[in-house]
């Protein structure tokens, strides 16, 4: 169970967490030179 649990859990922060960063990046990125 544990063993199951694990991996899924550390497998769905990274890309949940990925997106988000490059979200906020490409936001900051074009208010910085685009605006």
């Amino acid at each position: 169970m544990n063993g199951l649990h694990g991996p899924s859990v550390l497998g769905l922060r990274p890309l949940q967490r990925g997106p988000t960063l490059l979200l906020f990046g490409q936001s900051l990125f074009l208010k910085l030179f685009g605006g």
